[in-house]
């Protein structure tokens, strides 16, 4: 694709590849480079919204890191959830600025 967008898609085992588009730029989750893109980007699309799955380094770390962050995290979020969880998906546990949802269901949960 030559959108201009540099997309890189993070695995966390090399075994991914075989889901991820061919030639695609990929970075492995932890890893010096993925600390760097991740410090470098305007944007994160994530299936998976816990601070662990988004970050690559240890939460004792996120203050060290806090104001080199600058990106808009965007939340796919996948399935129905069928269930109000706020302890999980509420406003105030949920780091993503934008959630992306499949029904009305996921909407009124997400508002």
């Amino acid at each position: 694709m030559s959108d201009g967008v540099d997309r890189h898609y993070v695995l966390t085992d090399k075994k991914q590849n075989k889901f991820i588009p061919p030639k695609a730029n990929t970075v492995i989750f932890g890893s010096k480079k993925h600390v760097e893109l991740l410090l470098q980007a305007s944007k994160i699309i994530t299936a998976f919204i816990e601070n662990n799955n988004v970050f690559p380094f240890p939460e004792k770390e996120y203050s060290r890191y806090a104001n080199q962050m600058h990106f808009e995290t965007i939340y796919l979020q996948h399935g129905v959830l069928h269930i109000d969880m706020p302890w999980k998906y509420s406003p105030e546990k949920i780091i993503a600025d934008k959630i992306v949802v499949a029904c009305d269901v996921d909407y009124r949960i997400f508002r």
